[in-house]
């Protein structure tokens, strides 16, 4: 299997939507993908094999502040580093933005994804009680910090 990450195109938006529904309660719709798309303020990237999306991470971004709307990746392609790929991509995306920080809320019980956040970078800087519904879960929210950079 050979990834590659990308910005994701306006072909890729009806797998990037098979995704969200798979993995999330309240999956993003095609309309608000196809919008992230096209707005300046959001970054959609792609894990892809070939035509085939893999995983994907959505981030917003106003002036120095980022945040992760979105990390997902099918089930059966979990443990194969793609999620650190895209994670690693992020990064990438907030040094052209000029990011100060990357903010993110997860479920409480999603393990696996707070183990993915902290191994690249991410640390606990709050908790939202309640915050998701179909479970009602809190959310721990997470933040990786990036260095101060001059300002011109």
């Amino acid at each position: 299997m050979s990834v590659m990450i990308g910005y994701a195109s306006p072909q890729d938006v009806l797998q990037i939507l098979a995704l969200e529904q798979a993995c999330f309660a309240f999956p993003h719709t095609e309309e608000q993908l196809r919008h992230e798309l096209e707005d300046d303020v959001y970054d959609l990237l792609v894990a892809k094999d070939g035509e085939a999306v893999l995983g994907y991470a959505g981030l917003s971004h106003i002036l120095e502040e980022g945040y992760i709307t979105n990390v997902a990746v099918w089930q059966e392609d979990r443990r194969r580093g793609i999620g650190n790929q895209l994670m690693a991509a992020l990064d990438q995306v907030a040094e052209k933005h000029c990011l100060s920080f990357i903010s993110l809320e997860v479920r409480e019980s999603n393990l696996a994804a707070i183990g993915l956040y902290e191994k690249n970078g991410y640390c606990r800087t709050g908790m939202i009680p309640n915050c998701y519904s179909q479970p009602k879960e809190n959310a721990v929210v997470m933040t990786k910090q990036f260095t101060e950079r001059e300002l011109s």
